[in-house]
């Protein structure tokens, strides 16, 4: 029982690890909602932090992001929508403190 328990482990983290299957899971639920009609106004973005990778950005000299950048490039396309939007930015401290090192604030600036 517990060799097949391995095998069946082992062959579930091969699959969704390693092959694209989790794609295929993740394509019902992305495309389940249509996207919602902007308004014809509106007065702010919000912008997450959460995409950038201060430590890479110091060492390169340059805005570094991760996988979930499409969060600037959705900001870029709404503020180019509404161009009298104000566009907040909400991420941690510019320098952090423990550390000493860039903070996310400072690698959207």
């Amino acid at each position: 029982m517990g060799r097949r328990l391995c095998i069946i482990s082992g062959a579930a983290i091969f699959l969704f690890g390693l092959l694209p299957l989790s794609h295929y899971i993740a394509y019902p639920l992305e495309n389940r909602f249509p996207q919602p009609t902007l308004p014809s106004q509106i007065t702010g973005i919000v912008l997450l932090a959460g995409a950038e990778r201060p430590a890479a950005t110091e060492e390169h000299g340059e805005p570094q992001l991760n996988s979930f950048a499409g969060r600037y490039t959705a900001t870029l396309r709404l503020a180019a929508e509404y161009p009298d939007a104000q566009i907040v930015f909400t991420g941690g401290p510019t320098v952090d403190a423990q550390s000493r090192r860039l903070g996310q604030t400072a690698v959207a600036k």
